[in-house]
């Protein structure tokens, strides 16, 4: 479970928790992405089995949850980060901690492409 503190709080108070992964989080980013014209502030989660969620950071309710590789997510490439990427606004990149490099479309909710890697070696 995430607890977003202090900023996400409940009614009474108490942290807001997002919860839902299947196993421990490795990864965590927050995105303004802007789609169609409109910016939504995201929570993006990567979790050791793989998995990424998407969380709107104003209702706190889980947007996707996408399996994109079967490693731990280790990092994320965002669009407002890195703007001459060669792909669409909603669009974000999920790295694999065995190399596996993942194109994620927030339009389509799913893993649109995906790169085999290796993982390093000495």
């Amino acid at each position: 479970q995430v607890t977003p503190w202090p900023v996400l709080r409940g009614k009474e108070g108490r942290g807001r928790r997002l919860s839902g992964h299947k196993g421990a989080l490795s990864c965590l980013a927050e995105w303004r992405m802007v789609s169609e014209g409109k910016a939504q502030k995201i929570l993006l989660s990567g979790c050791e089995a793989g998995e990424v969620r998407v969380w709107s950071l104003e209702s706190l309710a889980c947007l996707s949850a996408v399996s994109v590789c079967e490693s731990a997510i280790s990092a994320f490439l965002l669009p407002e980060r890195y703007q001459n990427l060669p792909w669409s606004s909603d669009c974000f990149v999920a790295l694999g901690s065995r190399g596996t490099v993942s194109f994620v479309s927030m339009k389509e909710e799913r893993k649109v492409r995906a790169f085999l890697g290796f993982p390093h070696t000495n």
